[in-house]
C-alpha cells in the first residue's frame, strides 16, 4: 500500500526548522577530514560501535553526521551500497510535540521506521514516499557538550519509548548564541538553511510534506513541478524543495544548504578552496542568492549559500534540471 494512504491531515509532526542531515560514505578518515578541515564543520563525538562521526557549528548538537557505507546492511534506508543520504532531521518545539504527533501516527496506522534515544535528543524516525527517511526529534538536555564532548565512546543511542513516561515540555534545543568557527578551513557555514529533493512520485511527496511531516508550502511552480515548504523557525522560506524528476533524473536527495554570514566569505571560501585543489562544481549568483557548489570525495553535493531576497521564480523559469540549483 502506498505511503500516501496513510497520510491523513490528522499527523502533522510540525518541525520548526531542519537541523542535519546524516551521510553513508565511503572512507571514513577521508571524509572526517574532508568536513572538518574544509568544510568547516567540528567534529563533537566519535560513536565507536559504528564509525559514526558527529560534527557541529554550535546550531544543534550536530548539524552532519557520517557512518560509513558498510553500515547500510544494518538499515531499513540502504541504498544498494553508495554513498549517500541516510536521513534528514527535524528540530520540534519540545518532547510533548513530538509525541503527540507519534500517537497520531499510531491511531492513523501510519508506519514508524523506529524510534531511538540519543542521550542528547529523543527521535521517530519516518519514511516518505520517494524512500527518503525524515528524522523528527526534541532535544533532551540543555547541554548537549556534556555527552558531545569533543571525544570518542561508546553508543549513545538504543531504543526509546515515546509514552514510556510523561513528555517533557520544556524547549531545551539551542539558542542559536554559541555558533563556533573552525578558522583553518575553507567555509565557515552557521547552520543548515534548505534541502533539495528530486522526486520521484512528485504528487505522494507533496501529499507526506504536508499531511505527514506538517510543512507549509512557501511557493509553488504554476506547473506544479517545483514546490517549496517552509517551517516555523526555518532559516530560509523554503526548509525543503521538492523538484519533480525528469525522466532519467537521479531521484532523490540532489543538496543540502548551509548559510554563511556574507557574500564575502564566499569570495574567501573560493581561494581557499583552490588552495587546497577542491574543485568548485558551480557558481551561482541570482536575485535571490549567491552560493557555491561543491562535492564531498563520495561525489555527495552541498551548497553554500548567502541569502539575497529569495526569488524562486527563477527557479519555476529554469529548465528541470537547473531548477535545484536555483531554489
Amino acid at each position: 500500500m502506498s505511503l500516501a494512504a496513510h497520510a491523513p491531515a490528522a499527523i502533522r509532526f510540525a518541525p520548526r526548522r531542519a537541523t542535519h542531515v546524516t551521510l553513508f560514505i565511503g572512507e571514513h578518515d577521508r571524509s572526517r577530514a574532508f568536513y572538518h578541515k574544509v568544510c568547516g564543520f567540528e567534529p563533537v563525538y566519535y560513536e565507536e560501535p559504528v564509525e559514526l562521526t558527529l560534527f557541529s557549528n554550535g546550531s544543534s548538537h550536530h548539524d552532519l553526521a557520517v557512518l560509513p557505507v558498510k553500515y547500510q546492511s544494518a538499515t531499513r534506508d540502504a541504498k544498494a551500497g553508495k554513498p549517500g543520504l541516510n536521513h534528514i532531521a527535524w528540530e520540534m518545539e519540545t518532547e510533548r510535540a513530538l509525541v503527540e504527533a507519534y500517537n497520531r501516527a499510531l491511531e492513523q496506522k501510519h508506519p514508524i521506521l523506529r524510534t531511538l534515544t540519543h542521550t542528547v535528543s529523543h527521535s521517530v524516525y519516518v519514511g516518505d514516499p520517494d524512500g527518503n527517511v525524515h528524522e523528527f526529534y526534541s532535544d533532551a538536555t540543555e547541554n548537549w557538550r556534556t555527552t558531545y564532548h569533543g571525544g570518542s565512546g561508546g553508543s549513545v543511542t538504543s531504543p526509546w519509548n515515546p509514552n514510556g513516561q510523561p513528555a517533557d515540555t520544556r524547549r531545551l534545543y539551542p539558542d542559536g548564541r554559541d555558533i563556533r568557527r573552525v578558522d583553518e578551513a575553507a567555509l565557515h557555514p552557521r547552520a543548515l538553511s534548505h534541502v533539495v529533493l528530486v522526486t520521484r512520485d512528485h504528487a505522494a511527496m507533496i501529499a507526506f510534506c504536508e499531511n505527514v511531516a506538517g510543512f507549509e508550502r512557501s511557493y509553488t511552480a504554476r506547473d506544479g513541478g517545483l514546490v517549496c515548504f517552509t517551517t516555523a523557525s526555518a532559516l530560509y522560506p523554503c526548509a525543503l524543495a521538492l523538484v519533480e524528476g525528469a525522466p532519467g533524473a537521479r531521484f532523490g536527495f540532489h543538496h543540502a544548504s548551509f548559510a554563511v554570514g556574507a557574500e564575502r566569505e564566499l569570495a574567501e571560501a573560493e581561494a581557499a578552496l583552490g588552495t587546497r585543489g577542491v574543485a568548485i562544481e558551480r557558481r551561482v549568483e541570482t536575485a535571490g542568492k549567491k552560493s557555491l557548489f561543491v562535492r564531498d570525495p563520495d561525489g555527495i553535493r552541498f551548497e553554500y549559500v548567502a541569502a539575497r531576497r529569495p526569488d524562486f521564480a527563477i527557479a519555476e523559469r529554469a529548465a528541470p534540471a537547473e531548477r535545484p540549483f536555483l531554489i
